[in-house]
């Protein structure tokens, strides 16, 4: 159940990419990321829990999990931020349908998964 909400709110995010209007956006931005970081933690805690593990070392394994992946998500930022300046420097001019690839590509992989997961959970009622 939690993936199928997962990935429902995978498509959100793709959408709400596309949605921006002044300083209500952020703050719904923020919420929304809250909530996405959230459920993808829940996602995760339910998985770690079915994988044997004692219930005294889940605590430890979420936090280094957690860690990771805040170090992964500053190493990508700092990446993009880089290719970002680099193109700038470079003068490069991206199509129009380049800036709305990502967005897309997020939100249909969220739907097929949100669909892929709700006939799963339907055909094991």
């Amino acid at each position: 159940m939690i993936s199928t909400i997962i990935h429902l709110d995978t498509c959100s995010r793709a959408d709400h990419r596309y949605r921006r209007s002044g300083a209500g956006h952020v703050q719904a931005g923020k919420g929304i990321a809250f909530g996405f970081g959230l459920l993808h933690g829940f996602g995760f805690a339910s998985g770690l829990s079915t994988t044997g593990m004692p219930r005294a070392e889940l605590p430890w394994a979420l936090l280094w999990f957690n860690i990771g992946v805040e170090l992964g998500q500053l190493l990508f930022v700092a990446v993009a931020l880089g290719l970002v300046w680099a193109f700038a420097v470079l003068r490069v001019r991206w199509p129009r349908w380049v800036w709305w690839l990502p967005g897309y590509t997020v939100g249909s992989l969220g739907a097929y998964w949100t669909i892929q997961r709700t006939a799963l959970l339907l055909g094991g009622l």
